[in-house]
């Protein structure tokens, strides 16, 4: 790795190998790698790739990864695609979930490996599920926390009598008052001027995101700590004011993280900026169109069911990514476990010890009768 940009050693779990592979689709990716032998325990065989969200990196999931290395488990983490060292294309279609799936596909195929098990939250929940529907040949199992199986279905009615090609096409027509929080997905597809905003201050930026909502005395209710961070409704209110319009001019880290920590993401974000995370959200539609040409988009007749182990966690406090809204999913699915933990979006940082039992428990209940099959 002489020369090349790396995550500092000391805030990852000890062991844990970074790396740089060109893959097939002519990226060059940046992984992190947790052997079960740094532990003295014994390789299993399997291999859980974990998928970070927005704006989150591989670093997000270190803690997760320690716990199924010693359990036995791989531990793999991308940078995914426009996000940390991994490389960021300039075209705006090139971050939709096809091109995100073939990136995994090279992944396991750069690492010999034919079915993984994963993991994924936030935009890497919807990421998973998107790939164990279109590519369940390489999953051995797939596990989400906070992200419902896409939704976007329920919409499907007006955007098709509005004459629209998706939901996000139907919701830019929408005042921000009648888009609720959903608003912010929708302002995040307009070009350039998110970019601004979120790019203007770097960490005051991270800081509005990284907003807890775990139980705590000292607050009123679960949502005062994150109302002073992002909202989600309204962003597009008054000529686009954006996402971080309630924020404080001086916005104090929360101390769930520390400032080592908080401190990767900015120079990870002040390095490459908004562009291509953003863009994910700018292929929502686009997304969809590959889903439903692949007979698996839910809501639509003949949407294929998932027979691989799949795990649904939800997060209690989560404002977009609510309990509610995973309801009715168990029909697209033969083989769906649940879990539940008390805590707002950034579960596996707010509830980690939970989510590290939530996760190992439902691989060994899983997976550990069919190893001898391996």
């Amino acid at each position: 790795m002489a020369g090349l940009n790396h995550y500092d050693s000391k805030l990852l779990p000890s062991g844990t190998a970074q790396h740089y592979v060109a893959l097939s689709t002519g990226i060059r990716l940046h992984y992190l790698e947790l052997k079960p032998s740094i532990y003295g325990v014994k390789d299993n065989g399997i291999t859980v790739v974990f998928v970070h969200g927005f704006p989150e990196l591989s670093f997000s999931w270190k803690d997760q990864m320690k716990a199924v290395a010693q359990s036995g488990y791989t531990a793999i983490a991308p940078d995914m695609r426009g996000y940390g060292f991994t490389d960021c294309p300039a075209e705006v279609d090139l971050y939709s979930t096809k091109y995100l799936g073939d990136d995994l596909d090279a992944l396991l195929d750069s690492l010999g490996v034919s079915k993984a098990v994963f993991v994924g939250h936030d935009w890497g929940g919807f990421v998973v599920w998107s790939y164990v529907f279109q590519r369940e040949n390489r999953c051995l199992a797939a596990c989400v926390l906070n992200t419902p199986l896409s939704s976007w279905y329920k919409l499907r009615q007006k955007w098709e009598e509005a004459g629209c090609s998706g939901p996000m096409e139907y919701l830019k027509t929408r005042p921000s008052e009648e888009t609720g929080e959903l608003d912010y997905q929708v302002y995040f597809n307009i070009p350039t001027i998110p970019e601004k905003e979120l790019e203007a201050d770097v960490e005051k930026t991270i800081n509005a995101f990284f907003r807890s909502q775990t139980p705590d005395r000292s607050r009123k209710d679960h949502f005062e700590n994150m109302r002073i961070g992002m909202r989600t409704a309204k962003a597009r209110k008054d000529n686009n004011r954006g996402v971080l319009f309630y924020c404080p001019e001086e916005l104090p880290r929360d101390p769930l993280w520390t400032d080592e920590e908080i401190q990767v993401y900015v120079s990870a974000f002040q390095r490459t900026g908004f562009f291509g995370p953003l863009c994910w959200y700018r292929n929502i539609d686009e997304n969809i169109r590959y889903s439903e040409s692949l007979h698996c988009e839910p809501g639509l007749p003949g949407c294929k069911i998932v027979d691989v182990p799949c795990l649904m966690v939800t997060a209690e406090f989560d404002v977009v990514l609510s309990p509610e809204s995973a309801k009715g999913m168990d029909e697209y699915f033969s083989n769906l476990s649940w879990g539940h933990v008390n805590c707002g979006h950034w579960t596996q940082k707010e509830q980690t010890l939970p989510v590290n039992s939530i996760i190992v428990e439902w691989l060994e209940k899983s997976l550990q009768p069919d190893h001898s099959k391996l």
